[in-house]
């Protein structure tokens, strides 16, 4: 995810048609600080998170996912 905005947002992702297992985590980029790694969260719902990224930014989430279909 890219914040280009010079001040942070809340951004909410849906996935469909694929799920998610577990803890989501990842990596974020500012002018500050490079590869930083973020606090690993659980997602709201197995679709769904939200998360708050900083202004001017770069955020990589990783996570678990499942098909949806069988």
């Amino acid at each position: 995810l890219i914040n280009n905005a010079s001040t942070e947002r809340v951004v909410k992702v849906t996935l469909k048609g694929l799920s998610l297992s577990g803890e989501l985590m990842g990596e974020q980029s500012t002018a500050s600080a490079y590869w930083r790694s973020i606090t690993p969260f659980t997602p709201t719902t197995p679709e769904s998170f939200a998360a708050t990224v900083p202004a001017e930014s770069v955020t990589t989430f990783v996570g678990n996912i499942q098909s949806g279909d069988p």
